[in-house]
Protein backbone atom coordinates (compact mmCIF):
# COMPACT_ATOMS: atom_id res chain seq x y z
CA UNK A 1 0.00 0.00 0.00
CA UNK A 2 1.23 3.70 -1.28
CA UNK A 3 0.07 5.63 2.37
CA UNK A 4 -0.77 8.98 0.85
CA UNK A 5 -1.10 10.62 5.36
CA UNK A 6 -0.35 11.00 7.62
CA UNK A 7 2.66 10.16 5.90
CA UNK A 8 3.48 9.38 2.14
CA UNK A 9 4.95 5.70 2.91
CA UNK A 10 5.02 2.45 1.37
CA UNK A 11 3.61 -0.75 3.82
CA UNK A 12 3.45 -4.20 2.03
CA UNK A 13 1.13 -6.70 4.10
CA UNK A 14 0.11 -9.94 3.21
CA UNK A 15 -3.71 -10.82 4.05
CA UNK A 16 -4.94 -14.11 5.14
CA UNK A 17 -9.10 -14.63 5.69
CA UNK A 18 -8.73 -18.92 5.75
CA UNK A 19 -11.99 -19.96 4.85
CA UNK A 20 -13.51 -16.68 3.72
CA UNK A 21 -13.95 -15.96 0.26
CA UNK A 22 -15.44 -11.84 -0.06
CA UNK A 23 -15.14 -8.73 0.78
CA UNK A 24 -18.64 -9.11 3.36
CA UNK A 25 -17.01 -11.89 5.05
CA UNK A 26 -12.86 -10.69 5.22
CA UNK A 27 -13.90 -7.03 5.66
CA UNK A 28 -10.35 -5.01 6.39
CA UNK A 29 -9.06 -7.68 9.15
CA UNK A 30 -6.28 -9.98 8.46
CA UNK A 31 -3.45 -8.17 7.40
CA UNK A 32 0.02 -8.47 8.34
CA UNK A 33 2.52 -6.05 7.74
CA UNK A 34 6.06 -7.43 6.69
CA UNK A 35 9.22 -5.77 7.49
CA UNK A 36 11.80 -5.07 4.80
CA UNK A 37 14.92 -5.72 4.26
CA UNK A 38 15.69 -2.53 2.80
CA UNK A 39 13.64 0.10 1.94
CA UNK A 40 14.13 3.74 0.65
CA UNK A 41 11.78 6.25 0.93
CA UNK A 42 8.55 7.21 -1.58
CA UNK A 43 7.80 10.42 -3.15
CA UNK A 44 4.59 12.61 -1.54
CA UNK A 45 1.62 11.98 -3.48
CA UNK A 46 -0.04 15.24 -4.51
CA UNK A 47 -3.29 15.76 -6.89
CA UNK A 48 -2.71 15.24 -10.63
CA UNK A 49 0.69 13.51 -10.63
CA UNK A 50 1.23 10.47 -11.75
CA UNK A 51 3.11 7.72 -10.63
CA UNK A 52 3.87 3.88 -11.04
CA UNK A 53 4.05 1.28 -8.67
CA UNK A 54 4.88 -2.55 -9.16
CA UNK A 55 6.04 -5.81 -7.60
CA UNK A 56 8.19 -8.03 -8.43
CA UNK A 57 8.27 -11.66 -6.95
CA UNK A 58 10.89 -14.42 -7.20
CA UNK A 59 9.59 -17.25 -4.46
CA UNK A 60 8.98 -15.60 -1.53
CA UNK A 61 11.76 -12.36 -2.10
CA UNK A 62 9.56 -9.41 -3.06
CA UNK A 63 10.97 -6.22 -4.74
CA UNK A 64 8.65 -3.18 -4.92
CA UNK A 65 9.09 -0.15 -7.57
CA UNK A 66 8.00 3.05 -7.10
CA UNK A 67 8.58 5.41 -10.28
CA UNK A 68 10.84 2.64 -11.61
CA UNK A 69 13.22 2.79 -8.65
CA UNK A 70 13.41 0.25 -5.59
CA UNK A 71 11.16 1.35 -2.71
CA UNK A 72 11.22 -2.40 -0.58
CA UNK A 73 12.93 -5.39 -0.61
CA UNK A 74 12.21 -8.34 1.41
CA UNK A 75 10.82 -11.68 2.34
CA UNK A 76 6.80 -12.03 2.20
CA UNK A 77 7.18 -15.23 4.18
CA UNK A 78 6.96 -18.63 3.20
CA UNK A 79 3.38 -18.49 4.15
CA UNK A 80 2.28 -16.06 1.07
CA UNK A 81 3.70 -18.90 -1.61
CA UNK A 82 0.57 -20.41 -0.54
CA UNK A 83 -2.01 -18.23 -1.72
CA UNK A 84 -4.06 -18.63 -5.27
CA UNK A 85 -6.21 -16.13 -5.31
CA UNK A 86 -6.63 -12.35 -7.54
CA UNK A 87 -4.04 -9.33 -7.66
CA UNK A 88 -6.21 -6.35 -6.14
CA UNK A 89 -5.82 -2.82 -4.85
CA UNK A 90 -6.98 -1.48 -1.50
CA UNK A 91 -7.96 2.04 -2.13
CA UNK A 92 -9.81 3.97 1.33
CA UNK A 93 -10.64 7.27 0.79
CA UNK A 94 -9.13 8.12 -2.49
CA UNK A 95 -10.02 8.99 -5.89
CA UNK A 96 -7.51 7.41 -8.01
CA UNK A 97 -7.17 6.75 -12.01
CA UNK A 98 -5.68 3.27 -12.10
CA UNK A 99 -4.49 1.26 -14.78
CA UNK A 100 -3.76 -2.62 -13.22
CA UNK A 101 -1.87 -5.04 -14.75
CA UNK A 102 -1.21 -8.40 -13.65
CA UNK A 103 0.45 -11.04 -14.84
CA UNK A 104 -0.39 -14.90 -14.70
CA UNK A 105 1.54 -16.39 -11.47
CA UNK A 106 4.30 -18.49 -12.47
CA UNK A 107 3.00 -22.34 -11.88
CA UNK A 108 -0.64 -21.08 -11.54
CA UNK A 109 -3.38 -24.01 -10.67
CA UNK A 110 -6.46 -23.48 -12.72
CA UNK A 111 -9.81 -24.17 -11.09
CA UNK A 112 -8.62 -22.95 -7.60
CA UNK A 113 -11.42 -20.48 -5.99
CA UNK A 114 -10.20 -17.41 -5.13
CA UNK A 115 -9.96 -15.60 -1.98
CA UNK A 116 -12.08 -12.25 -0.70
CA UNK A 117 -13.35 -10.59 -3.76
CA UNK A 118 -16.20 -8.34 -4.39
CA UNK A 119 -18.69 -8.55 -7.31
CA UNK A 120 -22.45 -8.30 -7.30
CA UNK A 121 -24.00 -6.44 -4.27
CA UNK A 122 -20.89 -6.17 -2.86
CA UNK A 123 -18.62 -3.02 -2.84
CA UNK A 124 -14.69 -2.16 -1.97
Amino acid sequence: MWRIEPESKLVVSVKSNPGQHSSTQCGNRGYQNIKPRHSTPVPALRSGDAHSLRAEMDGAEMKVFADDSVVWEGSVGPDALGFDGPVGIRSDNARLQIDLRAGQPLNAQPGLAASCRSGGEESE
